[in-house]
């Protein structure tokens, strides 16, 4: 890693540009499925008969950690748009689509753990719960392979050996 954070290294041979619309579309979608996650967390919370079931309020604090490191990925990727290459902008794309990827596998074992006790009633809603979260996860495993073809596969395991 470059001591140097005031240099952009945006290398025209490098990065395959064409590929980065795609890579906004599905992390697009990943975000989609966050906020559905978020939303139905919030109204599980909120029901009398269900905010006190094991592993929503898990899953409560879980959510920000999550929401927090999609966003900051999706900007590092609007950046590299920009031509904004620098390595610590990269990093922080990488580490933030990994920090997301073990938090989302965190609320699916909370989730999981509330689907086992959820009564009859909220059983439908909390399976869709898991289905928003089966997308989330599935667009955001697509967007890391994205962005690891963007980079480059040699590259982005450099990157990844040696994180901030």
């Amino acid at each position: 890693m470059t001591d140097d954070f005031s240099q952009l290294t945006a290398d025209p041979a490098g990065p395959a540009l064409d590929r980065i619309e795609t890579i906004q579309k599905t992390m697009g979608k990943s975000i989609h499925a966050e906020s559905m996650i978020c939303s139905i967390s919030a109204q599980l919370a909120t029901l009398p008969n269900t905010r006190e079931l094991s592993g929503i309020a898990d899953v409560l604090k879980e959510n920000p950690i999550t929401c927090n490191n999609r966003l900051t990925a999706q900007g590092c990727i609007e950046r590299l748009v920009t031509q904004d290459w620098h390595e610590t902008v990269i990093i922080i794309c990488i580490k933030s689509l990994y920090t997301a990827r073990d938090h989302d596998r965190i609320r699916r074992g909370y989730m999981l753990e509330t689907q086992r006790v959820a009564p009859p009633a909220i059983k439908a809603t909390v399976e869709n719960w898991i289905q928003w979260l089966d997308n989330a996860e599935g667009y955001l495993q697509e967007t890391m392979v994205q962005t690891q073809q963007l980079i480059g596969y040699r590259r982005w395991h450099q990157l990844t050996s040696d994180p901030l």
